[in-house]
């Protein structure tokens, strides 16, 4: 699937919150990958916003961070 620009601007936004709230938590992408079952390089794809990426991810990666999924949409 290709991504239009609305689409990718939205997928850089919610990987900067992502990556924001991972480092704010003091969490690396090895620990959250270990905890979600996501993969590190799909994390650093998500945080870079050079995926797109299913919400159930994201969802995974949250409940590793014990945070709730919508903190990645603000």
């Amino acid at each position: 699937m290709v991504m239009n620009n609305d689409m990718k601007s939205e997928c850089q936004r919610i990987g900067i919150n992502l990556l924001l709230c991972r480092k704010r938590l003091g969490f690396q992408q090895e620990e959250i990958a270990l905890h979600s079952g996501v993969s590190r390089s799909q994390i650093s794809r998500i945080e870079r916003g050079a995926s797109n990426f299913k919400l159930k991810s994201l969802i995974m990666i949250a409940e590793a961070m014990n945070i709730d999924y919508r903190e990645f949409f603000k």
